[in-house]
């Protein structure tokens, strides 16, 4: 007898997560640059969606209302600069942007987060920026002190 209980699909939320697992270094001052997230997470990985780690995005094929999170932790920053995380959808449509001001010389964490409609056939992605005027920025990955550092999920909420 088994007794466990499995929601049927109709009620199943669709979520996926991609993290970046390979350094990401020398990210170019003024221009915004694409994570490339390399590293599904599998507990978390889509059944009718594609987390896509050759083009570094997630595709939920199931429209709806989304949770998009992401976090990017830049090292090697230059005091006094400006970092930003932006979500982007269809490459094209900036889904939420959120800037931090480096104040020392060590990691910095940007979390940047939204709740969008997206049609099904839209992709996510997760893309940084920097003003610190040198291109020896990195964004760090998960073997950084162990942590998973760089990462876009998203969550079908309803």
């Amino acid at each position: 007898m088994n007794t466990q209980i499995i929601r049927p699909p109709a009620y199943q939320k669709p979520s996926g997560a991609m993290r970046l697992d390979i350094a990401q270094d020398n990210i170019l001052s003024g221009y915004q640059t694409r994570i490339l997230l390399d590293k599904i997470d599998q507990p978390t990985r889509f059944i009718d969606g594609i987390e896509d780690v050759t083009n570094h995005q997630i595709k939920p094929l199931t429209p709806g209302i989304y949770m998009i999170w992401g976090q990017v932790t830049f090292k090697n920053i230059v005091a006094d600069k400006f970092y930003e995380a932006i979500i982007y959808i269809a490459s094209a449509t900036e889904g939420a942007r959120l800037g931090l001001h480096g104040s020392h010389d060590q990691l910095l964490t940007v979390p940047v987060f939204c709740v969008l409609w997206l049609s099904g056939n839209q992709e996510v992605s997760l893309e940084a920026q920097h003003n610190a005027g040198v291109d020896t920025i990195d964004i760090a990955c998960l073997q950084d002190a162990g942590h998973n550092r760089t990462f876009l999920r998203v969550q079908r909420v309803r």
